[in-house]
């Protein structure tokens, strides 16, 4: 069940986003909550490196702040877009033939399905409408999983999905991740998302990330799992050599 508590701080930092400024008192009205319960939110998110709060209220940390909330999806897939066709090709060369997998929302798991479509024979789940819409016509099987639409990542979520989850269980995930930043492992700007990408995370043979480098240096609200529990983060080249170590020793990383 959804945290109340983590959907208004979402919903904050998309509103700060927006705008740039908020008081706390205009905060507590839009949300119907306490002063003193807009406080703790703005502090939580200040910590996250979302916010930076100021007197009265919060304003947009420029590092990090739009980074952290979701992006349509028309933004997210012309940025990197070289980068994330590369990471795909790669992931694509891990499937084995008539495989059993799950691609999730996402720019570069969007590029994987376009590859995918020129294959045939795979049993393919997925809770992402462009990616059922690429590979419609293909010679795979397609399992779209049913739930709530997602109107800014055009994907499935909720308890619907949740519970078709526990009926299956995928040869390999591939997930996308917004960032990681300062994180015990790769994060999403959405909680509903998070749900799904965990337990998706918990029911597959073998959990790969596929994110380019951008997400090294933005931050996340919610963190879907830790990093031992993914097997494989594929990335590109332009990762600094500190960051590859310090990831390496809790998860497989592989540039490209």
């Amino acid at each position: 069940m959804e945290s109340v508590s983590e959907y208004r701080r979402n919903k904050i930092a998309q509103l700060i986003a927006s705008r740039e400024n908020f008081k706390v008192g205009e905060l507590a009205k839009i949300f119907n909550v306490s002063t003193e319960t807009i406080r703790k939110d703005l502090i939580f998110l200040d910590r996250q490196g979302i916010v930076k709060k100021s007197h009265g209220g919060a304003i947009i940390n420029e590092v990090n702040l739009k980074s952290s909330v979701e992006k349509p999806l028309s933004i997210k897939e012309l940025e990197n877009k070289e980068y994330k066709k590369r990471i795909a090709m790669h992931a694509l060369s891990l499937i084995p033939p008539n495989a059993s997998f799950f691609i999730d929302s996402g720019t570069t798991n969007y590029f994987l399905a376009e590859l995918l479509a020129h294959e045939k024979g795979m049993n393919i789940f997925t809770n992402s409408i462009p990616v059922v819409n690429m590979l419609a016509e293909s010679a795979n099987n397609i399992y779209i999983l049913g739930g709530k639409l997602k109107e800014q990542s055009h994907c499935i979520v909720g308890n619907w999905t949740l519970q078709l989850l526990e009926n299956i269980q995928p040869d390999i995930a591939f997930l996308g991740s917004d960032a990681f930043k300062n994180s015990l492992g790769p994060c999403t700007a959405s909680f509903d998302e998070s749900g799904i990408k965990s337990k998706i995370v918990e029911k597959s043979e073998k959990a790969i990330v596929l994110a380019d480098s951008s997400k090294f240096s933005n931050s996340g609200l919610f963190t879907f799992c830790e990093w031992n529990k993914i097997d494989l983060l594929i990335t590109d080249t332009r990762v600094s050599k500190k960051e590859l170590k310090q990831l390496n020793q809790v998860t497989h990383v592989i540039t490209v």
